[in-house]
């Protein structure tokens, strides 16, 4: 008797009543979600170039927007894949939910006069009822699969910034204490590693004595970095009422394909790189991105030419300010804090010194002297420095142009010039084009 007052009970009506239309909300979240989604990509790259020239060197002995840029970029598709998924699906049940209407005794054989192996094969999906309902549940659970990863990225991304803002912070505040910032690479990977082994593994570590409870800390402390409490329940959901072995293979699935995809986003390489006789190296390879007349809004990250083929005298270089180097090379290589204590001393004259120190350029391999002033590119928005650049004395034909930096060796305490970038471009003698 309380059994049946509980079926018919005015809250489970209610709830009944709302799961019922819940493909009304699942419809327009899709819609306005994916919508948004499409704009994505514009502001990754706004948040890629800002990340890119301001954060810390850490995350895979990288810049955090490596990482970070190419983990939400990756996701970003994974997410209009499956938000797609899910709208493609209800407009098939929206479409059976018709037919329904429309024959309600569904499929009529009897015109059909197939042969019976094909009667057969097509009577398996004939119910318009039946198929309605595996549609339904087939659409609640891919939004639902779509919406975990949705909350999964952002939980992973809210972590990354909360790492990476407290390690920038340690490093403004007490630069000294943290020297070599390396192991942080190290820590971060074992850390999460765990983690996402037991999140692939369906928590192997959970149901493991003893483990369990030396893993406990490291879960609660990720838990709370990545907002699991938001969405750990549909996740558990999925676990617990799915055979094991699907579920496991499902996430070991789009956790390989996932990391591969990210890793070939971070190197700007692909399937067809792969497949295709192609060179995806830069000392081979003229990049647009560091030409104005070629770069069509993707402009370099390090440094940038008005063309790649150059008719004057003068070659006008940009170079990209990294304000990561800041405080780990730039102002140790020029003993910024001791200088800028002295009385009457001009600050900006100071700190153009420090840039021009770490800053170098050489032609075909050979150092040249130039003057550098500050500027930011009126189209790529980027802050740096612009140089001229006297190459009237370069022959006719394709030389090559090095953007080096003088990093500071902590171990060594010298200094270790490197190569950031290469840049090829084609001169053109003046006297040619007069003629």
């Amino acid at each position: 008797m309380e059994e049946k007052k509980l079926k018919h009970s005015p809250e489970r009506n209610w709830l009944v009543r709302i799961q019922e239309q819940s493909w009304e909300p699942e419809i327009l979240i899709s819609g306005f979600v994916l919508f948004a989604l499409f704009r994505v990509p514009p502001l990754l790259e706004d948040l890629n170039l800002f990340l890119n020239n301001n954060s810390i060197q850490i995350f895979s002995r990288g810049n955090i927007d490596e990482n970070l840029s190419a983990l939400l970029t990756v996701s970003n598709g994974w997410l209009i894949f499956g938000f797609s998924c899910h709208l493609f699906l209800r407009s098939i049940w929206v479409a059976f939910i018709g037919l329904n209407y429309v024959y309600k005794d569904g499929i009529d054989f009897s015109k059909l006069k197939y042969q019976s192996v094909f009667t057969k094969e097509i009577t398996k999906n004939s119910n318009y009822v039946d198929i309605i309902h595996k549609l339904e549940k087939a659409c609640s659970a891919t939004f639902a699969i779509s919406f975990l990863w949705f909350l999964c990225v952002l939980g992973v991304t809210f972590s990354l910034l909360i790492i990476g803002g407290f390690i920038n912070l340690l490093i403004y505040f007490v630069p000294d204490q943290m020297g070599n910032t390396n192991w942080v690479d190290s820590f971060i990977n074992v850390f999460f590693f765990i983690h996402i082994f037991d999140f692939v593994t369906l928590g192997v570590l959970k149901r493991t004595k003893y483990v369990a409870y030396i893993y406990y800390p490291i879960y609660m402390l990720i838990s709370y970095l990545t907002l699991s409490p938001l969405y750990r329940g549909i996740y558990y959901g999925f676990v617990s009422n799915h055979k094991w072995w699907k579920v496991a293979l499902f996430m070991f699935i789009f956790a390989t394909s996932s990391i591969f995809f990210t890793f070939a986003e971070r190197n700007n390489t692909n399937l067809i790189d792969m497949m295709v006789f192609s060179v995806n190296n830069d000392k081979y390879e003229l990049l647009h991105g560091h030409y104005e007349n070629l770069a069509e809004g993707a402009y370099s990250r390090e440094i940038i030419l008005p063309s790649d083929v150059i008719e004057g005298d003068i070659l006008r270089v940009f170079i990209v300010h990294r304000t990561a180097y800041e405080e780990e090379s730039i102002k140790k290589l020029c003993d910024y804090e001791t200088r800028i204590v002295q009385d009457s001393v001009d600050i900006d004259e100071v700190k153009m010194d420090c840039l021009q120190q770490f800053y170098d350029l050489k032609i075909d391999g050979k150092l040249i002297e130039t003057s550098f002033l500050f500027h930011e590119h009126q189209k790529s928005n980027q802050e740096g420095l612009v140089a001229f650049v006297d190459i009237a004395n370069l022959d006719r034909g394709i030389h090559a142009l090095e953007l080096v930096y003088n990093r500071w060796d902590e171990e060594k305490l010298k200094y270790k010039p490197r190569v950031i970038a290469e840049v090829e471009f084609y001169k053109v003698k003046q006297t040619m084009i007069e003629k």
